[in-house]
């Protein structure tokens, strides 16, 4: 079988009907989307915490330390938060295209008992994490990102694998070989949600522009007002500046309180559109898995359209799926 790169155009087509189907899924039980807003909150109360102690320490309050040392628990144990809860999403996921019982209450009490499992997940999700941030040079830079790029689709390929079958680690592994028997689709799944990733950076490069010109100028004009534990000072301390430029001079006081406070709101947009895209990767390989090793358990609507869907080829819809080529 030859692979040909799809073109620019296609791999937003492709994109495209992955959001379309994926959103479908969603639409069909309203107890799927408890997971991903259950993580959003946990995301957000997160990096609420962690700023709020950074604000504290700043205006020398007491709590900041103490604030601070909360998000970064929370930032630890995010991993395994998320983890447990991808399972719930994915068993969801499952149940939904299964025709059997999508309840959020019943899927947690089906995974209850995969503690391991997801233990084991959230300490390689920690590794991957740190792959990624690693200072190296530049091969060893690109080595450890295919590393951790790699582990990324075995994390939420192994999700279904639990969720579904309950296997422990060591079946869990062996299940991933049914991914080399299913090359195409789960390229697919890997491009397609790549570019997804990429268009999300994208935007975030936008906002936090946007976000950080807002903030400056925000404290150019108010900068005098604010709590002085954020003052930079006078500009003309710092900078020539003339008298007579427009709206600042050298007696202008700029203060940084309104630029953390963009970079907050930018930071709270970014890691929930993290949880979105999370989320539609364990939609993604839970019904690839479930095609994969369930296929007689799909219900007819599902199955009538989910091999386009898998391999990303919106010209299979309503129809049977485009040949490889």
């Amino acid at each position: 079988m030859d692979f040909i790169t799809p073109s620019r155009k296609a791999r937003f087509a492709q994109l495209g009907y992955l959001f379309k189907h994926t959103f479908t899924i969603f639409g069909r039980e309203r107890d799927i989307v408890q997971p991903i807003i259950r993580m959003s909150i946990y995301a957000v109360v997160m990096t609420s915490t962690l700023f709020a102690g950074i604000l504290l320490i700043g205006l020398q309050a007491r709590g900041g330390g103490w604030l601070l040392l909360l998000g970064c628990l929370l930032f630890f144990y995010k991993f395994f938060y998320y983890n447990r809860t991808g399972l719930v999403l994915s068993r969801l996921v499952y149940a939904t295209a299964t025709g059997g019982e999508a309840d959020a209450k019943t899927a947690r009490k089906n995974v209850a008992g995969l503690k391991r499992q997801a233990r084991v997940l959230a300490w390689l999700d920690m590794a991957s994490v740190l792959m990624r941030s690693r200072k190296s040079g530049v091969l060893l830079k690109v080595l450890l990102a295919s590393i951790a790029g790699i582990w990324d689709l075995v994390s939420h390929f192994l999700l279904p694998v639990f969720a579904i079958d309950q296997h422990g680690l060591r079946d869990g592994a062996a299940e991933l070989r049914s991914l080399k028997d299913n090359v195409p689709e789960s390229l697919a799944g890997v491009f397609g949600i790549s570019i997804m990733g990429r268009v999300v950076g994208t935007i975030m490069g936008q906002v936090y522009f946007f976000l950080g010109v807002l903030g400056v100028v925000l404290g150019l004009l108010f900068g005098a007002r604010m709590p002085e534990a954020f003052a930079f000072g006078e500009l003309g301390e710092m900078f020539p500046i003339p008298d007579n430029w427009p709206l600042i001079g050298p007696h202008t006081v700029f203060n940084w309180l309104p630029l953390l406070g963009t970079i907050f709101l930018g930071s709270v947009i970014q890691a929930i559109l993290a949880r979105v895209v999370d989320a539609l990767k364990t939609v993604y390989y839970t019904l690839l898995y479930t095609r994969i090793n369930h296929a007689d358990e799909l219900s007819s609507d599902m199955r009538a359209d989910l091999d386009g869907y898998l391999k990303l080829e919106a010209g299979a819809e309503g129809g049977a799926p485009a040949p490889a080529q």
